[in-house]
């Protein structure tokens, strides 16, 4: 979320010059509530999570059969 949180920014401090406050205000707030909707999604079973990037999820399926 780092890198994209930094082009964000960059975005909308280069926007700032060109559009007016009350639509880059809109920008913003539409950004932020996807950044915080996006902590709320439940992915199935199937789909990679985080932790499915290390070697520790190898016998998770075997142990939850």
């Amino acid at each position: 979320m780092g890198i994209t949180l930094m082009m964000g920014l960059l975005v909308f401090a280069y926007a700032n010059r060109l559009w007016h406050k009350r639509k880059l205000k809109l920008y913003a707030l539409l950004l932020l509530l996807m950044f915080a909707g996006a902590h709320f999604w439940i992915y199935p079973d199937r789909i990679a999570k985080a932790w499915d990037a290390t070697l520790a999820h190898q016998p998770y399926y075997a142990l939850r059969e």
